[in-house]
């Protein structure tokens, strides 16, 4: 782990800290194998958002990450991937939570995220993810900043008192969520 550096951990320490029951230690335990494979390649380059978000995919589909979803493989993506330059956005991924998430359903139609109460579904595909990540660099020339900073503006701040905008989303009854179904078999 030491060899990974501060990023990835701060999300193997976060696995202890969150109240979800055995999750971390899940994805940690005997399959670990398949996310540190696919963790080094998108370290090394070799993967680009997409095709990194697919391979997150697969393996959860064939039952390799228990316990881990979209908003995690995300947080991998943004973390272990190349560091962010404004004039080279589309190599760069970007977290897809429930609150970015959320804020691109909100400002885009059709919402492109299923999500289903406060989570974002594990059948949201690569594709899905690619339109999203599409969604936040569209946000990121309005708003004249780069792709990283507009993902944080969407993200807002909870703490120690909500931003308008994360505010706006958190009271919106039904937030807009696609429709769209991946087959994968073990959802």
């Amino acid at each position: 782990m030491a060899a990974w550096g501060y990023n990835v951990t701060k999300i193997k320490w976060n696995f202890q800290t969150v109240p979800l029951p055995n999750h971390g230690k899940l994805a940690w335990g005997h399959r670990g194998e398949a996310l540190l494979n696919i963790m080094e390649r998108i370290r090394s380059g070799k993967l680009r958002r997409r095709e990194a978000y697919a391979e997150f995919f697969k393996a959860r589909c064939k039952g390799n990450l228990p316990g881990l979803g979209p908003a995690f493989f995300t947080k991998l993506i943004f973390f272990l991937g190349p560091k962010h330059k404004c004039h080279i956005m589309d190599q760069y991924g970007y977290i897809m939570d429930q609150w970015t998430a959320k804020s691109t359903n909100l400002l885009f139609q059709p919402p492109v995220v299923k999500i289903v109460g406060s989570w974002v579904t594990p059948d949201n595909d690569e594709g899905v993810y690619e339109e999203f990540c599409e969604r936040v660099e569209q946000i990121a020339k309005l708003l004249g900043c780069c792709g990283a900073e507009a993902e944080r503006q969407l993200f807002s701040q909870r703490r120690p008192k909500p931003t308008h905008w994360r505010y706006y989303v958190q009271h919106i009854p039904t937030a807009p969520s696609a429709a769209k179904r991946v087959h994968c078999p073990i959802f």
